[in-house]
């Protein structure tokens, strides 16, 4: 079974064992996510439990407040800039206001038994970068915040982000359906790659909703748009696009990376996964090379 470093949560409350519909659809197709959305958690904190799977304080949360009060991961209270100023409430166990760089391949355990427990998958304490790491996680969280999702993974591109979402969904002898001017990588992959290994792709304006609908086939199992699209910069209706895909059973996923959340929030209008290459809008100084995905509650 191929791993997936991410967290979700429940929209409900985040205490919750129950799994969005994004994340499902990624475990129903051969991708396991570790659930990690620890909210204000000490990292490093030696008072940890390590038999305990959570967090004393997402505990604590979770029993002083109603599951009204909890909107997925988002503070209601803290308006965008606050997010992108101050990223999640993870903290280090020194208070730092800018999150700091973690900048190690392996994690110190406390004891064999400690050890034994995170390998286990008892807890979510860090074992190796590779599987997870607080300034990743950090990352994470925050582009969750941002686009006002429920769970996060960071990856090494925006073609990694897209891939991670094709290895996900599709397999031979299933179908997606394309908007055909989305950034060239991500069509020719599904034209060139996976293609040889019996997946069937429809390229269609998806600015027309009546394509998209004509598109549809009994082994459709995923609607890949970008909004505004590359580099046309045509415009879909992701909400009608979603509408659709819903009475069919069908996931969404919008690359939304030319607008970045700041402009577009496509999980607010009925999208289920969101994808970006960080390298662009989102990082802005053309100094980074990362890709990022979130996705629905």
């Amino acid at each position: 079974m191929k791993q997936l470093h991410g967290f979700v949560t429940s929209p409900l409350h985040p205490c919750d064992a129950v799994t969005p519909r994004a994340s499902r659809c990624l475990s129903n197709h051969g991708v396991r996510t570790t659930l990690r959305m620890v909210k204000s958690a000490d990292l490093n904190s030696k008072s940890h439990n390590p038999t305990s799977k959570e967090p004393a304080t997402l505990k604590k949360a979770c029993a002083t407040k109603s599951s009204s009060e909890h909107s997925g991961w988002i503070e209601q209270d803290k308006g965008f800039d606050t997010h992108v100023v101050h990223g999640s409430a993870m903290k280090d166990q020194f208070g730092s206001v800018t999150f700091p760089i973690y900048q190690t391949s392996t994690f110190r355990f406390e004891s064999a038994d400690h050890g034994a427990q995170c390998f286990a998958g008892a807890n979510d304490d860090f074992i190796y970068t590779r599987i997870n790491n607080p300034t990743i996680q950090e990352l994470e969280q925050t582009i969750a915040l941002l686009e006002n999702g429920f769970g996060g993974i960071a990856t090494s591109s925006g073609m990694g982000a897209v891939n991670t979402v094709y290895m996900a969904f599709l397999e031979a002898g299933k179908h997606i359906i394309c908007h055909e001017t989305c950034y060239g990588p991500s069509r020719s992959m599904l034209e060139n790659q996976y293609a040889k290994f019996g997946v069937q792709a429809t390229f269609v304006d998806t600015s027309d909703i009546e394509n998209v609908k004509k598109a549809i086939q009994e082994n459709t199992v995923m609607i890949f748009l970008e909004s505004p699209a590359n580099p046309t910069v045509t415009v879909t209706d992701i909400s009608a696009v979603s509408k659709v895909a819903s009475e069919h059973g069908i996931p969404v996923c919008v690359d939304n990376t030319f607008c970045s959340p700041f402009l577009q929030k496509p999980l607010d209008l009925g999208a289920d996964i969101v994808v970006h290459s960080l390298t662009k809008s989102l990082n802005g100084h053309a100094d980074v090379v990362a890709g990022g995905i979130v996705s629905q509650g």
